[in-house]
C-alpha cells in the first residue's frame, strides 16, 4: 500500500526491476482513507517501516529495528 501515493500529489517513482524503492508514504495514504474506505476496506497493511539495507524496498530487510526508514517519513 505505501506504493499507493505520496503526500505532496505526485506519482510515485518506481522502478521494480532495477530493485528500487517505490514511493510512498503516510501521507499520502491518509489523503486517501475515504477513497480506501469507500472501496468497502476496514483495514490496510503497512509495511514493515524499519530501516532497511540498500535496496531492499519491501522492508523486510531490517537493518536497524529502533530507526524509521527514511522513505517513510522521520519519528
Amino acid at each position: 500500500m505505501i506504493r499507493f501515493a505520496v503526500g505532496n500529489g505526485s506519482k510515485p517513482q518506481c522502478d521494480v526491476a532495477k530493485n528500487t524503492y517505490c514511493g510512498g508514504n503516510f501521507k499520502g495514504i491518509e489523503k486517501h482513507l475515504d477513497y480506501i474506505k469507500g472501496m468497502g476496506f476496514d483495514a490496510i497493511w503497512i509495511s514493515p517501516i524499519v530501516k532497511n539495507y540498500e535496496n531492499n524496498f519491501h522492508g523486510y530487510a531490517a537493518m536497524d529495528i529502533y530507526s524509521i526508514n527514511e522513505h517513510f517519513g522521520t519519528e
